[in-house]
């Protein structure tokens, strides 16, 4: 099942959309994270769905590939060894095409999440990764920026 099959799946009958991907299309997700662990994880959880993992360690490698790439989807680790999700979210806020950012962290609790929607981010997950919520909201998450239309809906009736 492609990712856009998968996120078409949960979305209500009267909601689904057309988001074919063309064959060499591919979710572009950026992990950063300090710990190797998580990007193995992910890579396992995301083997054959079409996302592309590019992986960071740090703010500043983060900042690197941002400037040379876009994403579509950045999971950034709460806590950087050289920073935190808030400077990754300042860094992509000035963006033309900005990607949404998930952050993650082990100490995921109502307090952080509220944080991380009331500053922009779009969702927190807890780690150790549940395979399927970590599919749901990465699905999810490229639903929401592949149509710009219910995207500014969503933020107007905020």
């Amino acid at each position: 099942m492609s990712a856009v099959e998968f996120a078409a799946a949960g979305l209500a009958t009267h909601e689904k959309a057309d988001y074919t991907l063309a064959p060499e299309r591919q979710i572009r997700i950026l992990s950063v994270s300090p710990d190797e662990r998580d990007h193995s994880e992910l890579m396992q959880i995301l083997d054959e769905l079409s996302f592309h993992l590019t992986a960071v360690r740090s703010g500043r490698e983060a900042a690197a590939s941002l400037a040379s790439a876009q994403f579509d989807v950045i999971l950034c680790e709460c806590r950087l060894p050289d920073g935190n999700w808030l400077e990754i979210l300042n860094r992509i806020s000035a963006a033309t095409q900005k990607p949404l950012l998930i952050v993650t962290s082990r100490l995921a609790d109502a307090s952080l999440w509220a944080e991380v929607l009331n500053l922009g981010g779009y969702d927190l997950l807890a780690k150790p990764f549940n395979r399927q919520e970590v599919r749901h909201v990465l699905t999810s998450a490229w639903v929401q920026s592949a149509n710009p239309v219910r995207r500014a809906s969503a933020a107007g009736a905020a």
